[in-house]
């Protein structure tokens, strides 16, 4: 890791931190020393380049995400993201999964919230997944928590067990930058936030009111149903998932660390 990169983060002024809203489900910080060669968790990242086999949740879950095959692991990517350390996927294969994490989210109407710091290395060509809940039983069934599609257009997709949809797609397009990216589901309704602006046409309350999503797989990275596609071609610095629908004041405050941390 960066020799005085924690000291740096001090400057920065991050404060307030995900563990002190209540709900967290899993935290995912590249500038953490939770990363590591290989998916057991024993040998840490140290340079520039060096695959991530392993990711190490930080909410004290448990909730791991790793990459057993080689081909398919990320790069721990030194200075990424306004200078601070990110994990690059290749928009072909790379990807991490953390399967137990899904069962916390099957179910119907069940409420989350969802940051991320990242930057899209590529637009236009293809549709690119942060992170994506699925069903290793079927190529639809799928709860996304945002992704941007082939017109460059954050768009959230929840697909139910008879096959009900919903996929509200953002008015305008986004571009090739540091962006901090979120979105809050109430169960029934959802709302996506572009640098804590919300992003006309997935809300206020746009609806994503479908039945009962049994759900097997989670994956940062990509689509993994029955088959792996959308995988994501950028940089992942910071990813915040909690199990509920944060209300205003809390969605602020966790916008409030990620923009201070990462100054975008």
């Amino acid at each position: 890791m960066r020799i005085g990169l924690g000291l740096e983060l001090a400057a920065r002024g991050a404060s307030v931190t995900p563990p002190a809203i209540p709900g967290l489900a899993l935290w995912l910080d590249a500038t953490s020393s939770g990363l590591y060669l290989d998916a057991g968790l024993t040998l840490p990242v140290s340079s520039d380049n060096d695959p991530v086999g392993g990711w190490k949740d930080l909410s004290g879950g448990g909730f791991h995400v790793v990459q057993a095959t080689a081909t398919k692991r990320p790069l721990w990517k030194e200075s990424a993201l306004n200078g601070l350390p990110a994990v690059r996927f290749d928009g072909t294969d790379d990807h991490l999964t953390g399967d137990p994490l899904a069962a916390l989210f099957s179910g119907s109407d069940v409420p989350w919230s969802f940051f991320c710091v990242w930057q899209p290395l590529s637009l236009g060509s293809t549709t690119h997944t942060l992170a994506c809940l699925a069903s290793g039983s079927s190529s639809t069934q799928i709860e996304t928590f945002v992704r941007v599609d082939t017109a460059s257009k954050y768009n959230v997709r929840r697909v139910d067990n008879s096959g009900v949809a919903k996929n509200p797609i953002a008015s305008a397009s986004t571009s090739a930058v540091v962006q901090r990216t979120s979105a809050i589901m109430t169960g029934t309704t959802v709302e996506a936030f572009r640098d804590g602006a919300m992003v006309g046409g997935i809300g206020p309350a746009a609806d994503y009111d479908v039945g009962s999503l049994t759900l097997d797989r989670f994956a940062v990275g990509i689509r993994r149903t029955t088959f792996d596609s959308n995988p994501l071609h950028g940089d992942v610095g910071e990813l915040i998932l909690y199990g509920r629908a944060l209300g205003s004041g809390e969605r602020a405050q966790v916008e409030a660390y990620l923009q201070r941390k990462w100054g975008v």
